[in-house]
């Protein structure tokens, strides 16, 4: 259980255990696994890193246009894009979205159990396979935020 700090009194449900894919999930190819939404979560949490940590909605979905995913039209494995971003990982606290009041225009950062879930570390590994010649510490800024991040998850542990 994890205390969520946004001023009232609010916790979410957080699992540590290593996701383990069930062997009957791949007998049949035609058959996607039923978390197939959370390769969203991971590009776009990636994405909001790699941007130093916040990111507008025109990036968010340029970023996915050049992925080949147009969140504006429901994906046939992943379902509404659009709502699972906007919503679900809003209300799973996973995204922080705050829409400008001027002019209505939406920024995306790491919500509170995404930090306390997600390895900053883990994601720039990610990156680094995907570029396949890069290594961690060549992000300066993604790097030392990834460090940070051991840091206090370790103090928290320890106190």
């Amino acid at each position: 259980m994890i205390a969520i700090d946004s001023g009232k009194k609010e916790y979410i449900i957080s699992n540590i255990l290593l996701y383990v894919q069930d062997p009957l999930e791949t007998l049949n190819k035609r058959e996607y696994p039923k978390d197939s939404q959370k390769i969203i979560l991971l590009l776009v949490l990636s994405h909001i890193f790699m941007s130093n940590n916040c990111i507008g909605e025109v990036s968010l979905q340029s970023f996915l246009t050049s992925l080949g995913i147009d969140i504006e039209r429901r994906h046939q494995v992943m379902g509404n894009i659009k709502e699972y971003i906007n919503h679900t990982l809003k209300n799973r606290k996973y995204l922080n979205i705050d829409v400008d009041p001027v002019n209505r225009k939406m920024s995306y950062s790491w919500g509170p159990r995404a930090e306390k879930e997600i390895s900053k570390q883990e994601i720039l590994n990610f990156v680094c396979k995907m570029y396949k010649d890069r290594l961690p510490n060549s992000w300066v800024n993604q790097y030392k935020m990834a460090q940070e991040q051991v840091c206090g998850n370790q103090r928290e542990t320890e106190g």
